[in-house]
């Protein structure tokens, strides 16, 4: 059987683990990307930088229509097959996710290779051939095995193969990268090409860890499982969509009120706000999202499980959120420049979102686990209206501050309708520690946002993250009865 979800020392324990794992994986992972892109700005200059930009860009919504949302709803399959205990359910799901990654390779492969002509004339600048495209077209299709072959890994919840695959895949692309650049190879082919292959490999290499495949299970059930897995993908494939749509629009909205220099200063504050808790979410992706799928038939474990995530999330992001608040001004020199103070003060609003979107999305899983599509869909639209709605606004009473408090408003507004959609499908309710927690957390965060001294701001932060460690603590050393399944799953 499945381990219950609920024990806290277990849940702590496991969250603290999966969390340091893919904090450092990350920070690998970055580390990585910023050798490889001073090696491609060093040989390619600015207008390699653009076509790197180009490609991502059309890369983006053509894989976004051709996954179908299929990598999250195959994860979510094995993970409740797995609860189920459904072997024949997880090889069926199994090998519907092959099929739709080649499927969906092969299609985006002969767009690229079809295309290759027009996209070289139109994008190319001399930069890139017609056969750069259409290797760029295959490299791309290649991709879409890696990336389901991932999220199969994770509904198995191979957390420790997670943490070592990323920031491998990431050095064997730099690696190759660096050595395409020193022996003449195009910048496609360096960039794209021969990184995108390696991270395939390594993913099947890493993925042939899994349980065994199983037998073929029959057209007809492979099928319709892929049919199954693109109605159940559609709520993921929606919510990347107006993601990207609701970002595009912000961005246009700022650069057409406030200035393109204002959209740079809010964008540099963006950036760090979301990487910097970007890691938690992850883990909670990885390991929460599949544990609670396993049991979500049993609504009153899986709230149990939530609410103990969202006290456990709380209390990890809300030290880290008051320390980039009282570092804010050392972070953005660091990162950027002095050129972007107007950043410091955006980074401190924004990190008031962060911290109630950790706390929706620790509620919001509810949803995805218990394939509650249109309440889920119903958060994503009020999201994107009350984030463009806040924003329109909030540039006409405070500038592009503004930007910053909308962004924290309508994050808030977020978590509220979250909390009485997720009570409407599965009871739901914060405890009342918990709301504590949120009340308290938030009125620490807008005092070291808004008042006192800078050394002021650093004793707050200081002494808040000290309790919040303590809690922690005794958070994994309570009920030691409870063992948790560990990192492998």
């Amino acid at each position: 059987m499945v381990p219950s979800p609920t024990s806290q020392s277990g849940q702590a324990r496991r969250l603290l683990r999966v969390t340091g794992a893919l904090g450092a994986s990350t920070v690998l992972v970055i580390v990585f990307s910023i050798v490889r892109a001073k090696v491609v700005a060093s040989a390619f200059g600015p207008s390699g930088i653009g076509l790197i930009a180009i490609l991502q860009g059309l890369q983006a919504p053509i894989n976004l229509v051709l996954g179908l949302g299929i990598g999250t709803s195959g994860l979510i399959e094995i993970a409740a097959a797995r609860g189920a205990e459904d072997a024949d359910r997880i090889r069926t799901a199994r090998w519907a996710m092959i099929v739709a990654a080649v499927a969906g390779g092969l299609v985006a492969t002969g767009v690229y290779v079809l295309a290759a002509g027009l996209l070289a004339r139109q994008f190319g600048g001399g930069e890139a051939s017609v056969a750069d495209f259409r290797l760029f077209g295959l490299a791309f299709g290649i991709g879409f095995l890696a990336g389901n072959l991932h999220a199969t890994m994770n509904g198995f919840r191979r957390i420790r193969d997670l943490a070592k695959l990323d920031p491998l895949s990431a050095a064997a692309g730099t690696v190759a990268t660096v050595l395409g650049v020193l022996t003449g190879l195009s910048l496609v082919t360096s960039v794209f090409v021969i990184p995108s292959v390696l991270t395939t490999l390594l993913t099947v290499h890493f993925a042939r860890k899994l349980p065994a495949l199983g037998a073929w299970p029959g057209r007809r059930a492979v099928a319709t499982r892929v049919r199954q897995l693109a109605r159940d993908g559609v709520p993921f494939l929606f919510a990347s969509v107006i993601g990207a749509v609701g970002l595009l629009l912000l961005r246009l909205l700022i650069d057409g009120t406030e200035g393109r220099s204002d959209l740079g200063q809010f964008q540099a504050a963006f950036a760090v706000s979301e990487t910097y808790v970007g890691f938690l979410l992850t883990a909670m992706t990885v390991d929460y999202l599949p544990r609670i799928t396993e049991h979500a038939g049993d609504a009153g474990a899986v709230n149990d499980a939530a609410n103990e995530q969202t006290r456990i999330s709380m209390l990890l992001v809300l030290p880290l959120v008051l320390a980039m608040m009282a570092a804010a001004p050392l972070v953005i020199k660091v990162f950027y420049s002095s050129a972007f103070t107007a950043s410091i003060e955006l980074l401190r609003i924004q990190l008031l979102g962060e911290f109630a979107k950790v706390v929706a999305y620790s509620v919001v899983f509810i949803l995805v686990a218990r394939k509650a599509r249109k309440l889920y869909i119903a958060t994503q639209i009020q999201l994107f209206v009350s984030s463009l709605v806040a924003t329109y606004v909030a540039l006409r009473l405070f500038g592009i501050q503004g930007a910053s408090v909308a962004y924290a408003i309508s994050q808030a507004l977020s978590l509220a309708f979250t909390l009485a959609f997720v009570r409407r499908n599965s009871g739901f309710a914060l405890s009342r520690e918990n709301w504590v927690m949120l009340s308290g957390g938030t009125a620490a965060a807008l005092t070291v946002a808004f008042v006192g001294a800078p050394e002021l701001k650093v004793v707050l932060a200081a002494i808040v993250g000290v309790g919040c460690l303590a809690r922690l603590w005794r958070l994994t050393r309570t009920d030691d009865r409870s063992r948790d399944a560990g990192l492998a799953g």
